[in-house]
């Protein structure tokens, strides 16, 4: 971890749902991945010359409606053919599109945008990262069930921060008094 707490080993970025409530496609139209210090958010570029080697996603709607599609300038649209994210699989509540970084990255934060229709199938979405062996290093908390907002303009609909994770969970506690020591006892055993 960097002096900050964030992972420094992560290989892989998982996006999706696991045991939703609901059935649903996962589909959405924009996602911007940060390193952290980087203001420029990671790349993926078809011809692999993008920060993002390669992703798969759990299902293919159509050929054109990949995760390549979220990188695209355009982040907020009411999705269609070539201009979003969708899996084909409605009838699943663990849905997802693992994306495979070139090399080993510290991420910072993942903003995802909504379509502009159709806002519920982001619900119970979250973010896991991944280290080169797969192994979840650590993970987002969900939007929630009844977040169907839309920002306007450019502005993400959902950052998940994993900066202000580790602010918030750190343990800062201190006691504050001293207690007497406590002492445990253990029962003999009953025949």
């Amino acid at each position: 971890r960097n002096s900050d707490g964030l992972p420094t080993n992560v290989k892989y970025i998982w996006i999706g749902f696991e045991d939703r409530p609901e059935k649903e496609h996962l589909n959405f139209s924009g996602l911007k991945i940060y390193e952290n210090g980087n203001d420029s958010p990671l790349s993926y570029e078809s011809d692999g010359s993008g920060h993002i080697e390669s992703f798969i996603q759990s299902s293919e709607y159509e050929s054109n409606r990949t995760a390549a599609n979220l990188f695209n300038a355009s982040y907020k649209n009411a999705g269609g053919l070539g201009q979003d994210f969708h899996t084909q699989n409605s009838n699943s509540k663990n849905e997802y599109v693992i994306f495979t970084l070139k090399e080993l990255k510290t991420i910072s934060k993942v903003e995802l945008f909504k379509r502009t229709n159709y806002k519920q199938r982001v619900q119970h979405v979250f973010v896991k990262l991944l280290d080169e062996n797969e192994n979840e290093i650590m993970r987002s908390g969900q939007i929630p069930e009844n977040n169907t907002a839309i920002e306007s303009g450019n502005t993400p609909d959902h950052t998940f921060d994993f900066t202000q994770m580790i602010t918030k969970f750190s343990d800062t506690w201190t006691p504050t008094t001293t207690a007497a020591p406590t002492t445990t006892t253990t029962l003999a055993p009953t025949s």
